[in-house]
């Protein structure tokens, strides 16, 4: 069963088909192709965390699905998603919010 939250995604830099950016306040540097982007955080909430993210952009929104292990707590592994409405914001595109 997954669980629905609340993140932020800013997109900093695209070149060729690798985009870097933050989600949820972690670094990542991810793929694109075509409107899906996949990136994998590993360590994320003081290393208990590692993330498979993917997004699939639809205009001025997204759809994030996630797939998490938890190593710190239980359960150890869940998934969830959110939709993403996206603005211009400092040089990148960032969600305003779920």
């Amino acid at each position: 069963m997954g669980q629905r939250g609340e993140a932020r995604l800013f997109i900093a830099e695209e070149y060729g088909d690798t985009v870097r950016g933050e989600w949820d306040g972690e670094r990542f540097e991810g793929h694109r192709h075509h409107e899906e982007l996949n990136f994998h955080i590993h360590g994320a909430n003081r290393g208990c965390t590692d993330y498979e993210v993917r997004v699939v952009f639809d205009g001025d929104s997204a759809r994030v699905n996630y797939d998490a292990h938890d190593h710190c707590s239980e359960p150890h592994r869940y998934s969830g998603w959110e939709r993403l409405h996206f603005h211009e914001e400092h040089g990148g595109r960032v969600n305003g919010g779920a």
